[in-house]
């Protein structure tokens, strides 16, 4: 797992009731710029929006937290700042705090559900709200805000080609095929299966299989499958696509009947797999 926690990097302005200190974006990661204000009862104050550079992440998110510093200037003091985040489509309050004490102190918001996309992350906004009920005033400071993603990395595209075509050879139910010599961290083949054992030209079909396994167990939707034919001429046919299945942890299959029309001469064909690992 990687963890990315970056400071904000754009304050936009849309929201200005807080006093701001220095050099915008105010909560970048400086113990001189910062925001502020006195709490009134019954009024709010709203500052914002910020929002972060876009995640080099890719992958599994795992988590998604925004992390706030915080304090206020009386311990008796009730107010309290509520803060919301853009996902996209809407703005979701995600939680509120109120600061225990007058040094600067750390809080956190889980929002996994509200930013659960690559998308969402990169396109994510904030800004808060300041608001008190009570009778005790009190001036509450925001000084460094991020956002904190842990997350496992994806699997880079990558391209196999997992089985070449053997020697000219009729299809049979074991057909022998050169492997190429993968390291144990890359896609390998186990085997190419084919019946019947003869492909007519104008009736009939055939069913070929490729059977392959990964290291990483993953689902189908991360592997797209080719399957090419040859012949003695040769003449090649393909890429056709069939129906891919998981067989077990990180074992997969691809099928795929084969019907050959009067374009196709009569032989044999020889069968290579080609297994793409996507995401």
């Amino acid at each position: 797992m990687t963890v990315e926690e970056v400071y904000t990097n754009s304050f936009d302005a849309t929201y200005v009731a807080w006093v701001e200190v220095g050099n915008s974006p105010y909560l970048h990661n400086t113990d001189t710029d910062y925001i502020y204000q006195v709490s009134a009862r019954l009024v709010a104050y709203n500052e914002g929006c910020w929002s972060f550079p876009a995640s080099a992440g890719s992958g599994t998110i795992n988590s998604v937290k925004l992390r706030l510093e915080a304090r206020r200037s009386n311990v008796s003091g009730d107010a309290s700042i509520a803060v919301y985040v853009w996902d996209g489509s809407s703005w979701v309050n995600v939680g509120s705090i109120s600061p225990s004490s007058t040094s600067y102190e750390w809080f956190e918001f889980d929002v996994s559900s509200t930013l659960n996309t690559w998308d969402k992350i990169n396109g994510a906004k904030v800004y808060v709200m300041l608001s008190r009920y009570g009778a005790q005033s009190d001036t509450l400071y925001i000084r460094r805000l991020t956002r904190k993603v842990d997350y496992t990395a994806g699997l880079p595209t990558v391209s196999k080609i997992i089985s070449s075509f053997s020697n000219i050879r009729t299809l049979t139910s074991k057909i022998s095929t050169i492997f190429h010599s993968l390291k144990v961290s890359e896609l390998s083949i186990l085997s190419v299966n084919a019946n019947p054992s003869q492909v007519p030209r104008n009736y009939g079909s055939s069913t070929v299989t490729c059977i392959w396994s990964d290291c990483i167990d993953l689902s189908i939707c991360n592997y797209e499958a080719e399957i090419w034919l040859r012949n003695s001429v040769p003449n090649t046919y393909g890429p056709y696509y069939g129906t891919i299945e998981k067989l077990g942890e990180g074992s997969f299959s691809v099928t795929y009947t084969f019907t050959p029309d009067m374009s196709f001469p009569l032989g044999s064909y020889d069968v290579k797999c080609i297994i793409k690992r996507i995401g």
